[in-house]
């Protein structure tokens, strides 16, 4: 996955399609961002050389590329679209194996699949979950990846701690900068809550925090993108209901507080950690 440095979208890969946007060809994005060209197989010569010798510009030994100027006929164009029309076409093959219901379910929904925008029942959950407990789960008796369990140490002015993103390493980074900041405890306490089945469930909150006036605070950090799910908005709710019981100020840091909405520095900052976390192996 790359990051776009000019606009922060995410993309499998830069194209030359996308760097048009910007009004930029690709080498001129390499040659403004040279990150880009980190893990690359080429160096920016070569990419240079590459490129003029597919437009037969190349001042060295060389030919152009074969597809150069090519288009397909209209002739072959008809072969195209015969060979995916009809029953020939993957859905339609598919479509074939759906029931009346999906058929009608199919059309109702504009197209999409016969569930689609439709959530699953607590029942259907409890069935799904039930359905993968102890030895029916395919994780049963198996050892987890190592990347499964990603854990960074820091180390700061408050001491050594174990943490499990790199959202949390960025807060401890603040943290330790701030002079206001007296201590931190990570993960200190637990709050119970009711969960969303109605089970008791506890939430533990990342950061307990003493500033140098007295202040109390505690910090969730999480990212936005989590607390659209409902389990998520449950626990935040719990721990705010619990800083206001204790007279505690409660946070919630986000990726927009921790990078300021900067995608491009989150993307580098990440691609640090993951870096030096290699050269402590090697």
């Amino acid at each position: 996955m790359t990051l776009c440095p000019v606009c922060g979208m995410e993309l499998k890969r830069l194209t030359k399609k996308h760097c048009k946007r910007h009004g930029l060809t690709l080498i001129e994005m390499y040659e403004k961002y040279p990150i880009l060209l980190e893990g690359k197989r080429w160096d920016l010569e070569t990419l240079k050389k590459m490129s003029l010798c597919k437009r037969g510009e190349s001042p060295v030994k060389g030919r152009p590329s074969p597809l150069r100027g090519r288009t397909l006929t209209e002739e072959h164009k008809k072969k195209n679209s015969i060979a995916n029309t009809g029953e020939n076409n993957g859905f339609a093959r598919a479509y074939k194996n759906y029931t009346e219901e999906q058929k009608e379910e199919f059309v109702k929904n504009g197209g999409g699949g016969w569930n689609k925008g439709i959530p699953s029942s607590i029942e259907t959950r409890k069935k799904q979950s039930e359905s993968r407990i102890g030895e029916k789960n395919p994780m049963y008796g198996k050892q987890r990846k190592r990347i499964s369990k990603r854990s960074y140490i820091v180390s700061n002015r408050f001491g050594t701690f174990k943490v499990r993103s790199t959202y949390e390493v960025k807060a401890f980074d603040l943290l330790a900068n701030s002079v206001k900041v007296l201590k931190v405890d990570y993960e200190s306490f637990t709050i119970p809550y009711i969960g969303l089945e109605g089970q008791q469930r506890t939430v533990c909150p990342d950061f307990f925090i003493m500033m140098l006036d007295g202040t109390k605070k505690v910090i969730e950090v999480k990212d936005k993108r989590r607390l659209r799910f409902k389990d998520q908005s449950i626990k935040v709710e719990a721990t705010k209901r619990f800083c206001e019981e204790k007279g505690y100020v409660f946070e919630l840091w986000d990726q927009d507080i921790l990078f300021n909405g900067d995608k491009y520095q989150e993307h580098l900052y990440r691609k640090g950690l993951k870096n030096n976390e290699g050269n402590q192996k090697n």
